[in-house]
């Protein structure tokens, strides 16, 4: 009884319990970092606590930055630039310069990362340790290997996937290769241990859960690949609908479906690692982004956000008052850190 009434528990309030209207949220951007808060710019990113206090700070120079994380490890990367500073809870654990500007990056938790490098003629994969040395270089050319359009590392760092777009007589199709720079791997041409082609479709995401599990987003569905050292495809789930968004965490993958249904224009559908459905409910509310944080389901709009379980249980639905959300994403199962142009506000439903 105490199970079911936890599971099925619901919030109608909220209150704001920490503010902080001094941050400068116009330049700065932000996301959960296990229980802390990371906070990157132009310049500089800044690491804070649940107590609210400075964790860390490191200083850089970045023109466009983006990010890119795997479970308390971050890599702060230039779009189109050539720097790379990889960063975890305890701060700057390394930093790569890259000769040609990169398009995106993949980190692992120990901080070797990878990166889709791009010149006016060439395209490059390379994998680097966390201080900068090169471990493998791949070039890819669209009338050979194909065109990478995503890149991801298990987080242990040994498989490495990469989605790649072919052109054939005008028709696109999508190979996506598996490498291993472990033991599996040194036998291989490339490091390359596996290899699975899509014919007429495209594959554009790729997101590693653990250290054995990928799953390809693919146009129609997803797939998903499990193997340590060779992955291999387990299970494949096909849709009818359109996909409107994706989103995944560690032990979940997410789907959001365009629906016949003019009351409840979308279908939310999640899924576990190995592709079983978890739940598939009718959905209602007009989101502009979803989130898969602290094991929830978290949708917000401009003025307020929903919050669903693992279990498809709406948690909490409500608008915020006096506020335009920048972003807005789960610290805990109640708590959930909220930016406005205003400033950067602690939220707690209740």
């Amino acid at each position: 009884f105490t199970a079911h009434t936890v599971r099925n528990w619901t919030y109608h309030s909220y209150e704001i319990t920490e503010a902080d209207s001094q941050t400068d949220t116009t330049s700065f951007r932000y996301c959960p970092l296990g229980d802390s808060v990371l906070r990157y710019g132009l310049d500089s990113a800044m690491l804070t606590g649940k107590d609210g206090g400075t964790v860390w700070s490191v200083t850089y120079s970045m023109q466009s930055p983006a990010l890119a994380v795997c479970g308390e490890t971050a890599a702060i990367y230039d779009e189109n630039g050539t720097a790379v500073v990889v960063c975890d809870a305890s701060g700057q654990i390394g930093s790569i310069s890259t000769e040609l500007p990169i398009q995106k990056v993949s980190v692992a938790e120990q901080g070797v990362v990878a990166a889709i490098l791009e010149d006016e003629s060439n395209t490059w994969i390379q994998y680097y340790d966390q201080q900068g040395e090169l471990i493998a270089t791949f070039r890819t050319a669209m009338d050979a290997t194909g065109y990478p359009m995503d890149i991801s590392l298990s987080s242990n760092g040994l498989l490495m996937g990469v989605s790649y777009l072919k052109m054939e007589n005008g028709v696109p199709s999508t190979e996506l290769c598996f490498y291993n720079f472990g033991k599996a791997g040194q036998i291989q041409m490339d490091n390359q241990v596996s290899s699975y082609t899509y014919e007429n479709l495209l594959v554009p995401r790729l997101a590693y859960l653990d250290n054995n599990t990928c799953v390809a987003f693919l146009e129609n569905g997803f797939a998903v690949f499990e193997g340590g050292q060779i992955p291999e495809k387990i299970q494949e789930v096909k849709v009818e609908q359109e996909i409107v968004s994706i989103f995944w965490d560690d032990s979940h993958i997410g789907m959001i479906l365009e629906n016949d249904n003019a009351d409840a224009p979308f279908l939310l559908s999640l899924y576990g690692p190995s592709g079983r459905q978890i739940f598939q409910k009718e959905l209602d509310y007009e989101y502009q982004n979803v989130e898969m944080d602290a094991g929830q389901i978290v949708l917000t709009s401009r003025t307020g956000f929903c919050v669903y379980s693992a279990d498809g249980v709406e948690k909490f639905r409500g608008e915020l008052s006096n506020v335009i959300i920048q972003d807005l994403f789960a610290i805990g199962k109640t708590r959930f850190v909220l930016v406005t142009e205003e400033g950067l506000y602690t939220v707690k439903i209740k």
